[in-house]
């Protein structure tokens, strides 16, 4: 099946604060979303459901403080955030 992956705005700008203080860490969430777009459910980060925000809402970890949170729908995964806990 091939995927179409959109990002949202928020992913956006979470990627945007991301690359101005960690290079590294901007290139392992881009790692990290191009296993999304080749399988959602499978892959690196161990993807896992998110069944109380919605029944297609998947992430995957990078570590304990990053992450990214995707919906899956028909054939278009809509990666909605890049979760960082460092400000």
């Amino acid at each position: 099946m091939s995927w179409k992956v959109r990002i949202s705005r928020q992913a956006l700008e979470d990627l945007d604060r991301v690359r101005a203080y960690d290079a590294t860490l901007y290139r392992e969430e881009y790692e990290l979303a191009l296993s999304v777009e080749r399988s959602p459910y499978s892959g690196l980060g161990s993807p896992a459901k998110l069944p109380f925000i919605g029944p297609n809402t998947w992430y995957r970890r990078l570590s304990l403080l990053h992450r990214v949170v995707y919906e899956v729908s028909g054939e278009i995964v809509v990666i909605g955030a890049f979760r960082s806990y460092v400000e």
